[in-house]
């Protein structure tokens, strides 16, 4: 799912990013998320999850 992710340690700070293994109904405004990491080639993707 693609979502818009700010950081709570810099805010106004903004991602545009992938939620995973979070179903779609669980989803909402707020939510406390953690950052991942997934290499494509030789690019670091930032990704998160529910915390």
């Amino acid at each position: 799912m693609i979502a818009i992710v700010e950081l709570e340690e810099q805010p106004g700070l903004r991602f545009v990013t992938n939620i995973e293994d979070v179903d779609v109904d669980e989803v909402f405004i707020g939510m406390p998320v953690r950052v991942r990491f997934r290499q494509e080639d030789d690019v670091w993707l930032p990704l998160f999850t529910k915390e």
